[in-house]
């Protein structure tokens, strides 16, 4: 059977356009099946610092995360957005619509990303000749396209999402042009130039990533192309400084307050923190026998990957210092480390094929049973694929049961605040609050009730006989259990 696939895939360019068709046509069912039934959210900053800031960009309503009002995110990001909410608002204003919508574009991005990486992963692999490129292929779709983690922050509308993509495709894509010694840097550049306004934490990779590459280049005397590199990386800072500039009339105030408030004052702490081994922990979580070959994997590509490779390194272990833990701020390792286990597996049939010919066939059906199985664990039982959709559905489904006048978000999970105007669409035209009445004495209450003039309220199921008794909200619009919107 390997023979045969041997032969098959020989009669084929490895760099013909077919293996990325293959590729396309492979990932496109994964990322529609995601998109269909992945509803939920991540964690409130999905939408709080990406959609409902562009929302309010477009439409000068939006429930704005203090970190705006403060100065502390880049903007950039929601400056995107808001181009493209304008562009689905030409044909439908439905949240639905702009939430999936968005998630395709961004899911082509991702896509863009996975094949700029295979095309290097391939050609790389393929020029080893040690082994059938049909081999090569099969391993990484196992491995890296099957990956379930992947799609689970691919291409949803977290900042980390869109600046893992940037990254994942301008890093190969400088890779490719340099191994072919072609050198036009300026656009790859510019878009991973971009990454950092998009997300301050790829500051650590590059950081490293910069001086290593240019290091790469001097060492072929490309003085000039090294130039062109750092024009474009510039070009894409300069497009974040002029964001700055539009939105908060001062460029770069927005890292400095981030740095302040985050590094100086410590304030994503609030939100918890954890242990120096988290991130190394997830990884063995998600990967668990696969990290074995992380080894051959590095060893094989150090000489040729190691401005990719260390600063990577670095990225992790800054991360893994810092106190405020979540699996999302290292999403950028996670692609690099599937490349690296890929290859490393390879590196090892490789071995075995030459010393021990006739085990290398069950040494490979072994590794795609075991990764299988890993992914089928990851995929069923380790990803909460519909994290608080309830909560999402709280909103989009109000308008359609009669929600009007202003409205009071009242629970006191943070994961109620997973949705503001955008997610009430544009037929709703009055104000939207968010308290937490838990903490909030009976006075205090009204207070809020009377000077907001409060109309609905969505509060726990079990509070409702206190709001009818106590405030006069006896109606009930609309219940998702836990939560009800309630009327007066």
């Amino acid at each position: 059977m390997f023979q045969k696939i041997r032969l098959l895939s020989n009669s084929f360019s490895p760099t013909h356009f077919f293996w990325q068709i293959i590729i396309v046509i492979f990932s496109i069912p994964l990322i529609l099946f995601t998109l269909m039934f992945s509803q939920g959210f991540v964690w409130p900053d999905e939408i709080f610092q990406s959609i409902e800031p562009a929302y309010f960009m477009v439409t000068g309503r939006g429930n704005l995360a203090w970190e705006f009002t403060d100065q502390v995110r880049s903007v950039l990001y929601p400056y995107i957005l808001s181009v493209w909410i304008r562009i689905v608002f030409l044909f439908s204003t439905d949240p639905t619509v702009l939430f999936h919508s968005t998630r395709v574009v961004l899911a082509g991005i991702y896509l863009a990303s996975v094949l700029m990486l295979s095309r290097f992963f391939l050609k790389t692999e393929s020029e080893k000749k040690e082994i059938g490129f049909g081999i090569i292929f099969l391993i990484f779709s196992f491995v890296f396209l099957l990956f379930p983690l992947n799609y689970y922050f691919g291409f949803r509308t977290l900042t980390e999402s869109i600046s893992t993509s940037l990254a994942i495709l301008s890093i190969f894509w400088i890779q490719i042009r340099f191994e072919k010694q072609d050198y036009r840097f300026f656009l790859p550049s510019l878009i991973l130039g971009l990454t950092y306004g998009l997300r301050f934490q790829m500051g650590l990779f590059l950081i490293l990533y910069i001086p290593l590459f240019c290091y790469q280049l001097w060492q072929k005397k490309l003085i000039k192309e090294a130039g062109w590199f750092l024009f474009g990386l510039f070009t894409g800072f300069v497009i974040y400084l002029i964001s700055d500039i539009v939105y908060y009339g001062i460029p770069f105030i927005s890292s400095f307050n981030y740095f302040k408030f985050n590094i100086v004052k410590g304030v994503a702490k609030q939100w918890g923190t954890s242990p120096f081994p988290f991130y190394f922990q997830s990884y063995l979580r998600y990967f668990q026998f696969l990290l074995i070959f992380l080894i051959p994997g590095i060893y094989s590509n150090f000489k040729k990957l190691y401005p990719i490779l260390l600063a990577t390194a670095s990225f992790i272990l800054i991360h893994s210092m810092i106190g405020h833990k979540e699996l999302r701020f290292i999403y950028l390792s996670y692609p690099i480390l599937l490349y690296l286990i890929a290859s490393g597996i390879l590196v090892s049939y490789s071995w075995i094929q030459a010393k021990r010919k006739k085990w290398a066939p069950v040494f490979l059906m072994l590794i795609l049973l075991l990764t299988g199985f890993q992914y089928r664990t990851v995929l069923l039982k380790k990803i909460q694929w519909n994290f608080c959709n309830e909560n999402l559905q709280l909103f989009l489904q109000a308008d359609k049961h009669g929600l009007k006048g202003n409205s009071l978000i009242g629970v006191s999970e943070v994961f109620a605040w997973g949705a503001g105007y955008v997610y009430m669409g544009n037929a709703f035209k009055d104000n939207l609050y968010f308290h937490d009445l838990q903490t909030r004495s009976t006075e205090e209450t009204e207070k809020i009730l009377k000077e907001e003039k409060i109309q609905n309220i969505l509060i726990f199921d079990t509070t409702k006989d206190h709001y009818c008794k106590t405030y006069g909200y006896c109606k009930t619009i609309f219940p998702l259990s836990p939560y009800s919107w309630i009327s007066r």
